[in-house]
Formats: C-alpha cells, sequence, structure tokens
C-alpha cells in the first residue's frame, strides 16, 4: 500500500508548484502581451512620424526651389539693369568725348593766324 504521504502530500506539494508555474506563465503572457501591444503601438507612431518626415522634406524641397528661382530670377534682372547702366554710361562718355573733340575743333578753326601777309611773313 502506497503511505499517506506519497499520495495526498506529494500531490498537493506538485499542485502547488504547478499553480506556482502557472501563475508565473500568466505574468509571462501577460507581459508578453503588454510587449506586443507597445510595440505594435511604437512601430504605428514611427510609421506616422516617417510620413510626416517625408512630407516635410517634401515641403522644404519646394520652398528650396521656390526660393532659388526667385533668386534666379532677382540676379537676372538685376544684372541687366547693370549692364543697362553700363551701356548708358559708356554712350554718355562717348557723347562727352564727341563733344569734346567737336570743341577742340571749334576752336582750332576759330585761332586767329593773323592776315595773309602774317602768315607769309612767318
Amino acid at each position: 500500500m502506497v503511505s499517506y504521504q506519497e499520495k495526498v502530500v506529494g500531490g498537493m506539494k506538485q499542485m502547488s508548484e504547478e499553480n506556482k508555474q502557472l501563475i508565473w506563465l500568466k505574468k509571462k503572457d501577460v507581459e508578453r502581451k503588454a510587449f506586443k501591444e507597445t510595440v505594435g503601438l511604437m512601430s504605428n507612431q514611427l510609421r506616422i512620424e516617417k510620413e510626416e518626415y517625408h512630407i516635410l522634406r517634401l515641403r522644404a524641397k519646394k520652398q528650396y526651389e521656390e526660393n532659388k528661382e526667385e533668386i534666379d530670377n532677382m540676379e537676372k534682372f538685376f544684372n541687366e539693369k547693370i549692364a543697362d547702366m553700363l551701356d548708358a554710361r559708356e554712350a554718355k562718355e562717348q557723347a562727352f568725348d564727341q563733344a569734346l573733340q567737336e570743341d577742340r575743333v571749334a576752336e582750332f578753326s576759330n585761332v586767329d593766324f593773323g592776315s595773309s601777309e602774317d602768315r607769309k611773313i612767318r
């Protein structure tokens, strides 16, 4: 015959150990589910942030291109204005040089060399 110790006490000890393991497994399962849920939420948040970052990069690129185009247009405008000013200044310098030459020619032609006798004597 099997003793009371072997049948009852041994069974109770085994049941107690199995209950402890069951509680431990339930805690681990709850932790695993919480971890899985946290990972799911974090991955979803990361995906959303990546999309927002992508949209932000596209907006920044578009703004950069618009600014670059505006600056290029301004540079072209100012270069044209500078070229026009240089052309105008050059035209005024040529007109001034021509007027100066005409004045010199007029002065030279107005010089009195005296009478024809004086010229002969010289």
